[in-house]
């Protein structure tokens, strides 16, 4: 596979017949043809993924592999031809029809160095970790961070720019997604700098994933676990010095927190989308990004299977905020605790919490979809058997039931109006 010839260079597809040199997956050449370099780029990603999912006990074993491939991924950028690598000041000359594309294999290159390096901290992708390897979690806290903001501003400038946001791939929403989780936490720092910087940042991320949203259902599913990440940051921020390579070390690992569904949704791309078989889930079964535990270091979590036979959870508090945006997506913002303390309250009475919120808001879909001229018996999709606390209230496919694919505006049901600010960015500077 490796030896296939990669796609011709866009001059020589219009000229019809090939002037340069062929090139194939494993050379070292490149033609200058942005297909020829998603292709590389994206075949790097694949192996970003396979690094991130090896379940080697220590890193001191996963360590090599990982500089190994920043280093591969650092070698295809240095080769890259020049006018295939973005800044904010190039954007403007970059011929409309072929933005899109080029922005594209930008934000795969610049998230396969994020979510390579945000695998090993728990700050960022929101996964198990200690206090070993302090020295290198830093580094890769710094090299995420890095990317995660030239991202950021690429997005930024490419906004005032883009007028067809349906052309954008998805894979750029969820690159702007990994860049929040990465900066959200910076948006508490005690540096004036770079608390503007990540609200700036997240800001322009988030308008990004908005405009996908009205084309792509994905990024509407994104664009809530957002507010989700923000919650739990906001509920028990971590206060960064500075950026990470100026920061306490230990507080890169501090975030106590165990969430699959939320690491998945970080490290991989369209990873809320499968199932627990490893298919791709139904509407409306997507993982919802659930924190199952909030203990100490070194303690093992709860399982799946221990929560529904009785075992006692940690409690969940509903915050009455709720998200709301052009396409109106309503949603409860329920928070979690992380104290360990908390592992010893009651399961019934946060069981009998969620049912009564979720029946509340079934109630008022019902109530307001009976008055439109086409109803689905099965408009909310069906009560996850297991605790799921942050499982999407509406069903993506739901879009397709109303005009244009918009949802009606739930502002009668005392959501509140939000605009693009969606954090509380006043209260930071």
């Amino acid at each position: 596979m490796e030896k296939l010839a990669l796609p011709w260079p866009e001059a020589d597809f219009e000229a019809g017949y090939l002037r340069t040199s062929q090139v194939t997956l494993d050379s070292a050449l490149s033609n200058g043809g942005v297909y020829a370099e998603i292709i590389k780029i994206l075949t790097l990603w694949s192996s970003v993924i396979t690094c991130i999912k090896m379940t080697e006990p220590s890193l001191a074993t996963k360590l090599p592999a990982m500089y190994a491939l920043h280093e591969k991924l650092s070698d295809w950028w240095r080769r890259s031809p020049a006018e295939l690598r973005l800044t904010p000041a190039k954007i403007v000359a970059v011929p409309k029809n072929m933005l899109t594309r080029i922005l594209l294999l930008n934000v795969v290159y610049h998230q396969s160095v994020c979510a390579l390096h945000a695998s090993i901290v728990p700050l960022f992708c929101w996964g198990n970790g200690d206090e070993t390897w302090s020295t290198a979690r830093q580094l890769s806290a710094q090299l995420a961070y890095e990317h995660a903001c030239t991202t950021s501003e690429l997005l930024d400038a490419v906004l005032s720019t883009v007028d067809k946001f349906s052309a954008m791939p998805s894979f750029i929403a969820y690159g702007a997604y990994c860049g929040c989780a990465i900066q959200i936490p910076f948006m508490w720092s005690s540096s004036r700098s770079v608390r503007e910087r990540a609200n700036a940042n997240v800001k322009a991320n988030m308008k990004m994933i908005n405009m996908m949203a009205r084309y792509w259902k994905f990024a509407a599913l994104l664009k809530m676990y957002v507010r989700c990440l923000h919650n739990g940051h906001k509920k028990h921020p971590t206060i960064l010095e500075d950026e990470p390579k100026y920061a306490d070390p230990r507080k890169l690992t501090s975030f106590r927190v165990n969430a699959p569904h939320v690491q998945a949704s970080i490290l991989e791309f369209i990873g809320i989308l499968y199932s627990k078989e490893d298919g791709y889930a139904k509407p409306g079964e997507e993982a919802g990004p659930e924190m199952e535990h909030a203990g100490t270091v070194g303690e093992e979590p709860p399982s799946r299977e221990s929560i529904s036979d009785g075992h006692e959870a940690a409690p969940v508090e509903y915050d009455d905020a709720q998200i709301t945006s052009e396409n109106h997506w309503a949603q409860p913002q329920p928070t979690v605790p992380f104290t360990p303390d908390s592992e010893e309250q009651c399961l019934l009475s946060q069981t009998h919490q969620l049912q009564q919120q979720q029946q509340q808001q079934q109630e008022r879909v019902q109530t307001f979809t009976s008055t439109l001229p086409y109803q689905s018996p099965n408009i909310l999709p069906a009560q996850d058997p297991t605790l799921d606390i942050f499982q999407p209230l509406l069903d993506p496919e739901m879009l397709d039931l109303f005009p244009n694919g918009e949802l009606p505006d739930f502002s009668a049901f005392d959501a509140i109006p939000l605009d693009l600010d969606h954090f509380d960015f006043g209260g930071l500077e």
